[in-house]
């Protein structure tokens, strides 16, 4: 008969049991992530499929942007799971077929962007050669031939057994034929090929963080700051990273929660600083550095719920009002020493507006356009649009307020002139959540009717350009068009833009469904981007709604009752409160 030890199998029980519990909370714990993750990527996926199977939904901007949303959140919080991998080829097929229907060229460019970040960023799977042809394609629509041939022969070399590997190969045949012999060049040694970032040092004391990023040569540097959550990020233009720097780095510190930095594009690499509310940062350049300091502001922050606190109001001077004083903060940060504080930059205040210190209610910026000396649309029967705005805007503010308990501050309550290039300031100086601008449209075509909103970008059609031209006034000559590009190029690639999408998709769709219940003849004009100098300073989510055309004798009749203005002013407040109610996961 056997002899067992009684001691060793006692032990090895209990090893066992200490084994199995002790792994348990882990376990549970991945399974536990596993099923959010999928949770999530399901809800992407059914928004998908939702707005494929509706063209209606396909005729509204922010419809594609919920459902490219919802894909980039899975990206940013599972951002090595391989649901990011799909949830990344996702994005940029939206953001491909959404150029299919606006044709607009920003959307395509998104695409490459996101297509990139699928070859680059991930191992080689199944959508890798697909992500390959689709960067092919835009490249030789764009007639940027040698690219095009680059993806195509990449799918011949590196996935001969792939399902894009047919049409690659005929692609590449069609191709050629563009593609000039490429002239043999010496290496860059001359500094113009992208800079390497190196290194990234950071070192730590109580109150402060410093960072240091190295850099083979001087940078080119622009920066923005970004809320939900807080973090300022900064874009080293025509730079490539070091393939060993360590991209992702969790800190316990009070002025620096997490570091990130990427590949943002093919010459673009972008830090990423998370970290809490109140913090002052700095930034210098000393020849092959940047240093960042992140300090922490001395000052407690004041928490005081749905409570208004009126400051002196300042005297503003038209004359002395410059409309680029606050271009700077999205330009590059020149060659040198430099400091930049990321925080709202000071503006005067309005005299019919307080400043609002509010934490836990939502406060919306209204603002009625023109005023005062600034008349704006005149209709054939002398109906002004600064009173109409402001009509509309007043009621709005007093819905919103005892209709869905928001804070409301109004740019202006009277017939005021307050300049353009300072309602933005109002907004930011009072830290607004949205930014409403309430306007009322005008055409030399008596016959143009109708309702639409817009966020700020390239006006895509004469009919946004002149609409902006007209809103713009003065300023529409003071902004020159490269300044003007370098601000939509900075903030195209933060929520604000894409939010301000998903706001006026909100606004738009409220607005004509409510209208054309008890009105006839009311057409849908749809979402446009247009650049408006009122809402290209503002740090939120910012529209401008056109709410009819004074110059169409049916639609000034209407603009003349209250009854109608009620309806407009609800209807605008309903989609505000909509987009609260249901924004999704931005980027």
């Amino acid at each position: 008969m056997p002899v067992f030890d009684i001691k060793k199998i006692a032990s090895c029980l209990l090893m066992a049991v200490v084994l199995f519990f002790g792994t348990f909370p882990e376990a549970k714990a991945r399974d536990s992530r596993a099923q959010s993750v999928e949770t999530m990527y399901q809800k992407a996926q059914g928004s998908y499929y939702s707005l494929k199977g509706s063209r209606k939904k396909q005729a509204y901007r922010h419809q594609w942007m919920a459902s490219i949303n919802k894909f980039v959140a899975v990206y940013e919080n599972y951002p090595s799971s391989s649901h990011a991998y799909k949830s990344l080829f996702n994005v940029a097929r939206l953001y491909h077929q959404l150029y299919g229907v606006a044709k607009n060229s920003r959307d395509r460019e998104k695409a490459l962007h996101f297509y990139y970040k699928v070859i680059s960023e991930f191992k080689a799977g199944r959508l890798t050669d697909d992500a390959l042809l689709y960067q092919g394609k835009i490249n030789f629509d764009k007639k940027k031939y040698s690219e095009a041939l680059d993806s195509f022969e990449k799918i011949l070399q590196d996935f001969p057994k792939g399902d894009q590997f047919a049409k690659a190969k005929k692609l590449r045949q069609a191709t050629v034929p563009y593609v000039k012999p490429r002239p043999i060049t010496q290496a860059k040694a001359d500094g113009v090929g992208p800079a390497l970032i190196k290194k990234i040092n950071y070192s730590q004391l109580p109150n402060s963080t410093q960072v240091v990023i190295h850099t083979s040569g001087h940078a080119k540097i622009t920066q923005n700051r970004l809320s939900n959550p807080d973090r300022v990020y900064f874009n080293f233009l025509n730079t490539k990273l070091d393939k060993h720097i360590q991209k992702d780095i969790e800190f316990g510190n009070g002025t620096l929660k997490r570091l990130r930095v990427s590949q943002f594009d093919k010459t673009t690499s972008r830090l990423v600083l998370e970290i809490p509310g109140e913090i002052k940062t700095t930034i210098r350049q000393e020849g092959g550095k940047t240093i960042v300091d992140l300090i922490a502001q001395d000052k407690q922050p004041v928490v005081v719920a749905r409570k208004e606190i009126a400051v002196k109001p300042i005297a503003v001077k038209p004359k002395e009002t410059k409309s680029t004083a606050n271009l700077k903060k999205t330009e590059a940060i020149p060659k040198g020493n430099i400091a930049a504080i990321v925080k709202p930059v000071p503006v005067a205040i309005s005299p019919s507006a307080k400043r609002v210190v509010r934490r836990e209610v939502p406060l919306i910026v209204i603002d009625p356009g023109h005023g005062g000396k600034d008349n704006g649309a005149t209709s054939r029967h002398g109906l002004l649009e600064k009173d109409v705005n402001l009509k509309i805007s007043k009621r709005l503010k007093k819905i919103l307020e005892s209709r869905y308990g928001y804070q409301v501050i109004l740019t202006r309550t009277d017939d005021t002139f307050i300049p353009l290039e300072e309602r933005g300031g109002i907004a930011n100086e009072n830290e607004a959540d949205l930014f409403v601008s309430v306007h009322v449209n005008a055409a030399k075509r008596l016959s143009a009717h109708g309702i639409e909103t817009y966020y700020l970008g390239n006006a895509n059609s004469e009919q946004a350009k002149e609409t902006a031209a007209r809103e713009n006034g003065d300023l529409v000559h003071s902004v020159k068009d490269d300044q003007v590009q370098e601000i939509l190029a900075s903030l195209i690639s933060t929520t604000k833009i894409n939010d301000s999408a998903l706001l006026a998709g909100h606004v738009q769709e409220r607005l004509h469904s409510s209208i054309k219940k008890r009105y006839s003849k009311v057409k849908d004009l749809g979402v446009k981007e247009g650049p408006f100098f009122v809402l290209h300073d503002t740090k939120m989510p910012s529209i401008l709604v056109e709410v009819g055309f004074i110059t169409n004798s049916r639609e000034e009749k209407r603009l003349r009752k209250s009854v109608y203005l009620d309806r407009l002013a609800e209807s605008i407040a309903r989609g505000i409160h909509e987009y609260k109610k249901d924004r999704g996961p931005t980027i």
